[in-house]
């Protein structure tokens, strides 16, 4: 889905006059952004846009991370092709089952004193990050029929 077409559907449900006035930009600012700039030369840098290409520049995955946090969420970076989910369903899950394992070791040697301090604690988010990271890609493998039965 396009950003314009995010925009668009996310708009509808409250309306751009209502939007706009909440944001202090006006109503045609709004309808703007919802436009598509392949078919209308009006078209506005939407909020979305902007922020990719923010992220596009910095190469900084905080701007993303702070987002999604903002909203509850958390960003979980998907796998670059040449690292996905081997395509063998047996080592893919055995690569979630590692990573898993390495997390559970880390949060072991980290709590042994009963205390977790701010570098153990960095390094249980890494191990965390790691493994939604191994998981997602397994589940978008899964999606597109990587371990579906050959007939």
């Amino acid at each position: 889905m396009e950003s314009d077409e995010v925009i668009r559907q996310a708009v509808a449900a409250k309306g751009a006059k209502a939007i706009a006035s909440e944001l202090g930009v006006s109503q045609s600012l709004v309808h703007k952004w919802s436009q598509s700039k392949q078919y209308h030369a009006a078209a506005a840098d939407n909020p979305l846009d902007r922020v990719l290409d923010l992220h596009r520049i910095t190469g900084d995955d905080h701007l993303l991370e702070w987002l999604c946090s903002q909203t509850g969420g958390s960003f979980v970076r998907h796998k670059a092709p040449t690292e996905l989910v081997h395509s063998d369903l047996l080592i893919a899950t055995q690569g979630i089952v590692g990573d898993f394992s390495d997390m559970l070791s880390e949060i072991s040697r980290s709590t042994r004193d009963g205390i977790v301090s701010p570098p153990e604690s960095q390094r249980i988010r890494d191990e965390w990050e790691e493994l939604k990271s191994t998981a997602e890609s397994f589940v978008r493998s899964c999606e597109k029929g990587t371990y579906h039965k050959k007939v």
